[in-house]
């Protein structure tokens, strides 16, 4: 019992003897004759110069404490001659009697006038690098054997060393922070940076409060910045920590801000654990050039394999104002009605080597779309998505178009040629790099008056191979099967299209690519086409392939036969003719031909249709490098009861009428071939001339033989005749000699 009572004498008299000792030592010892040993004992650890330049102040009772006065520590040879750190006071006090409990209470610290200035030359170092490298052992400097586990003393748990202690607080006022960067040619200051921290107690929350100012002269800059913690739980035992909530405010302006303006709001919970190696952010809410965002985040084996989800939501934005408060012109529309409202809805999911977004939901006015989007393999992606769109018209979001003028130009435009459009090489590279595979779907799209139905688009690209199969859907009447082909593994890129068109009535799909609609119908096609090149011009010019077509119950426009085989008939009768207000169409039941592809021309030399009054031949070129078109239609008369104007064409019948079609896709001009006609009416008056010939050599030839058989037949009777007046008389002689 004596031995236990002398030993716990001996721990409470610890305590007190060190109290004693602190306390005659502070009482008798004046900290300002340390001054120079202390400055010179960290310039020789650091190699910078450090100055004292305030008083060392020291208290007992009730605090026993220091206060710091002024000090700086010298810059990095090579930089401004400014300070690295300078400080204007410090203070830090103990409660005396907390001393004697074993319970140390320290009061507020106080940091008053803490500036710090880092900096980097142009090339690449730093004002602190000297310091990080006198930490680093020298390299003769074996390092220290680890201890065995049996020979290491039991760890204790960091409220087992920190228990009863409690920190009034932690004030840091008006310092400052500058970042200047030679290397970025960009500099940056915290100024009047004031951080207010509540008194720290290990069982207890903690708040936080922080208020800056950041400024930059390149780029010019200026942000307002507040940060506060309500609640911030920790827990240094199982390493947890917690905030609640967090809020972050920001008020910038500066020319690098959209706007030269920014104001963002952003409040969330916090919830980390690094034992678990989970964190999780909620109830995040952001608000930022009038947008706001909301969502969550959890991650899991953050420290080893860190993982994640959670989902953003934009519930609903107007994308209009947004322009406008990043200072962007808002662009003009066909429809000044579109781009009101939108909304962002997605789900998130992934790790360090992938991520997805599913689901992904957004909506732009009357346009939603649903789907997923995946990347793997973040070092080299590779892409995978499926968006579904229920229906979208892009005619809304063009540029509304542009006031005809009041007057056309008396002279047709020079044809168009890709030698205008320059010789910029196709761009490659990134085709080469794309690992994209995926599918769109689009309901109804809407495009240049056109509508396409249930629009299926696939696409598999990697390694410079991307190939879209199927492109198809339901367009004009019909539907269009595609499968094309980007081959970019080589020198030059490779197309090949394949394209099968069934029932489409073809009119309006001309007047939105070209802006003219020449021919009418429903068309049936298939097309097998192929080109290589570096630049569009060589694309085009290496074009090769073969398309056949079939058209039913449409009209060629631009021209009447029926009218241009009446102004036949007037020539024929060597009359004059005024052309009609006739519709300017030739209407017909089928057509059909095969067009022949090379280097850009297509030869189309088998054409041939049929209405209730015409055949129609044809044969021409069409070509695509300069956008010009050369065809020649021949048309017979075959009927005349019925049809198009066919009524007074009869003495016509089996007469061909020329039609010349000649020039650019816009400018066509289509003329009656009179010459051609003229030589074909005499052809065939040389032709009939030769058959009356013909008809009348076979007369005569035929009379000619009528009458040598006439005389044939005369002789062969007057013969008969002698015969039989010599056989009478014959007899005759006979009788009388008997």
């Amino acid at each position: 019992m004596k031995r236990a009572l002398k030993i716990l004498g001996i721990i409470i008299a610890i305590p007190i003897v060190l109290f004693v000792i602190a306390a005659i030592m502070l009482v008798t010892l004046d900290l300002n004759e340390y001054r120079e040993p202390i400055a010179k004992s960290i310039s020789d650890a650091t190699g910078r110069e450090l100055k004292l330049t305030g008083d060392l102040e020291k208290s007992f009772f009730p605090w026993l404490g220091v206060k710091i006065g002024g000090v700086e520590l010298s810059n990095a040879p090579g930089f401004k001659q400014q300070a690295f750190a300078r400080l204007q006071n410090a203070e830090v006090r103990i409660d005396t009697l907390s001393l004697l409990r074993m319970q140390p209470t320290v009061d507020k610290v106080i940091v008053h006038g803490l500036q710090v200035n880092l900096a980097r030359d142009a090339q690449g170092k730093t004002n602190w690098d000297d310091l990080v490298k006198q930490e680093q052992a020298p390299a003769d400097v074996k390092p220290e054997q680890p201890i065995a586990p049996e020979d290491r003393a039991p760890a204790r748990k960091p409220s087992e060393v920190l228990q009863g202690v409690k920190i009034g607080g932690l004030e840091i006022r008006n310092a400052q922070l500058a970042w200047d960067d030679a290397q970025a040619k960009a500099s940056y200051q915290l100024q009047d940076l004031n951080v207010t921290v509540s008194e720290i107690e290990l069982t207890k929350p903690v708040s936080l409060e922080m208020e800056t100012r950041l400024t930059s002269a390149q780029p010019k800059l200026q942000a307002d910045i507040k940060l506060s913690v309500d609640k911030m739980h920790w827990n240094l035992d199982e390493q947890h920590f917690k905030l609640e909530p967090l809020q972050l405010v920001v008020q910038a302006q500066g020319d690098m801000l959209p706007g030269n303006k920014a104001d963002v709001d952003f409040s969330s919970q916090l919830d980390l654990d690094l034992q678990k190696q989970t964190l999780a952010v909620s109830a995040i809410a952001l608000e930022a050039l009038g947008i706001k965002i909301q969502g969550q985040f959890n991650a899991n084996q953050i420290t080893s394999k860190p993982a994640f989800e959670g989902n953003i939501n934009i519930a609903s934005l107007s994308p209009k104002q947004v322009f406008k408060t990043l200072g962007i012109e808002v662009p003009q529309t066909a429809d000044p009605n579109v781009l009101e409202k939108a909304s962002v809805e997605l789900g998130l999911a992934g790790n360090t080597q992938q991520a997805t977004i599913r689901p992904l939901k957004l909506s732009l006015d009357d346009t939603n779309v649903n789907g997923l989007l995946g990347v793997s393999n973040f070092a080299d992606p590779a892409i995978n998505f499926r968006l579904d769109v229920d229906a979208i018209d892009i005619d809304r979001y063009l540029p509304p178009p542009a006031e005809k003028p009041a007057t056309q130009p008396t002279t047709a435009p020079a044809p168009k040629t890709t030698a205008d459009a320059g010789e910029e090489p196709l761009p490659l590279e990134p085709l080469r790099a794309l690992n994209v595979k995926g599918q769109l779907n689009v309901g109804a799209l809407t495009a240049s008056r056109i509508v396409i139905n249930d629009l299926v688009v696939s696409i598999n690209a990697k390694k410079g191979l991307l190939r879209l199969k199927p492109v198809s859907g339901k367009v004009s009447g019909g539907r269009f099967d595609s499968d094309i082909t980007l081959d970019a593994t080589g020198d030059q890129l490779k197309v090949a299209v394949k394209e099968k068109v069934s029932d489409v009535q073809v009119a309006p799909i001309l007047k939105a690519v070209i802006d003219n609609d020449p021919v009418s119908g429903a068309v049936k096609l298939n097309a097998d086409i192929k080109a290589q090149g570096l630049t569009t011009k060589q694309l085009m010019a290496a074009l090769q392939g073969a398309v056949d077509f079939e058209f039913a119950n449409g009209a060629l426009k631009g021209f009447n036969l029926a009218e241009y085989a009446r102004q036949g008939k007037a020539l024929v009768k060597g009359q004059s003719y005024t052309h009609s207000d006739e519709l300017k169409q030739t209407d017909f039941t089928e057509l059909t031909g095969r067009a022949v592809i090379k280097n850009g021309v297509v030869d189309n030399t088998e054409l041939k249709g049929k209405s209730p009054i015409f055949r129609i031949d044809g044969h021409g070129e069409v070509d695509l490098i300069k956008e010009h078109i050369d065809y020649l239609l021949t048309s017979y008369v075959v009927g005349t009861s019925k049809g198009q104007g066919g009524a007074d064409l009869g003495d016509l019948k089996g007469l061909p009428i020329p039609v010349r079609i000649k020039g650019s896709y816009t400018q066509l001009k289509y003329d009656f071939d009179e010459v051609a006609f003229r030589k074909a009416v005499a052809d065939q008056f040389k032709d009939q001339l030769k058959v009356k010939e013909q008809e009348l050599k076979q007369e005569l030839e035929a009379k000619k033989q009528a009458e040598i058989e006439k005389q044939k037949q005369k002789l062969k009777e007057e013969l008969k005749e002698e015969e039989d007046k010599l056989k009478k008389k014959l007899e005759e002689k006979l009788k009388k000699l008997f």
